[in-house]
């Protein structure tokens, strides 16, 4: 199971912590007393892994390739030293991004369905103790 973190003035973690049966006033203002679930349980489709989300390395590997790009635009990125590779980059990542995102959604849309339909049914797990 996870484990609470407790953040707030130390006096205010004690106090909650050491009375014994009693519950911290979330409603008074500046001393709230909030707990945060560390590694709790997550629960994802069957067959999903967590997948960490890709970093940039600062020295990436390039590949020379070449582009065909309107020749209007190449000059007017020249006139304002932009540099193509760079913002063909982004924008190659943009378009990636966008199609992984589609992909992913496609092949998880039956488990989608499926949670929005049991939430439609069954209402938001735990909604009893909202509050708000």
């Amino acid at each position: 199971m996870g484990s609470l973190k407790f953040s707030g003035t130390e006096s205010q973690s004690e106090a909650a912590i050491s009375a014994p049966g009693s519950m911290p006033n979330y409603a008074h203002g500046s001393c709230t007393l909030e707990m945060h679930m560390i590694n709790a349980p997550v629960v994802r489709p069957e067959g999903v892994k967590r997948v960490a989300k890709a970093r940039v390395p600062s020295k990436t590997t390039r590949k020379p390739t070449n582009v065909s790009l309107p020749t209007d635009l190449l000059e007017r990125a020249r006139e304002l030293d932009v540099n193509v590779s760079r913002a063909s980059e982004r924008g190659l990542r943009e378009e990636v991004q966008a199609a992984e995102a589609r992909a992913w959604a496609e092949k998880n849309a039956d488990f989608v369905a499926e949670m929005n339909a049991r939430i439609e049914r069954d209402g938001l797990p735990l909604e009893e103790y909202r509050m708000f």
